[in-house]
């Protein structure tokens, strides 16, 4: 396996894993009492399948996209984790799959960029 191709898989595995986590999250490991599951969805769940299509498809620009987008679930990964002690591996896990979206998108656009032909 070369370097391009475990990048995108890292990319895919956090991204994908990223969606299943919080859904479960959401949904079965730790429901709110106070906010909505549906709501919680469509908030968390739903701008990650935004750029979905484009990433299976080894798009340029949605695995840009994939960069920014990773950022905002670090960010709620560490608040969770260090917020609520009681679920502080619920936090880690987001953490460490926004982690790996991240650098897999970002090796993954540094790989493929290397890797094109130079204009002549």
């Amino acid at each position: 396996m070369n370097a391009k191709s475990l990048a995108r898989w890292a990319l895919l595995f956090g991204h994908i894993g990223l969606i299943g986590f919080l859904g479960a999250w959401l949904i079965w490991l730790s429901p709110s009492k106070y906010f909505p599951v549906a709501m919680g969805l469509i908030f968390l769940v739903g701008p990650l399948l935004l750029p979905l299509w484009g990433l299976l498809h080894e798009r340029k620009r949605a695995i840009a996209w994939a960069i920014y987008l990773s950022l905002p679930y670090f960010t709620l990964g560490v608040g969770e984790a260090f917020a609520i002690p009681d679920e502080r591996a619920y936090g880690l896990m987001i953490v460490a799959l926004s982690l790996l979206m991240f650098l897999g998108a970002m090796f993954s656009l540094r790989l493929s960029r290397s890797s094109a032909t130079p204009p002549r």
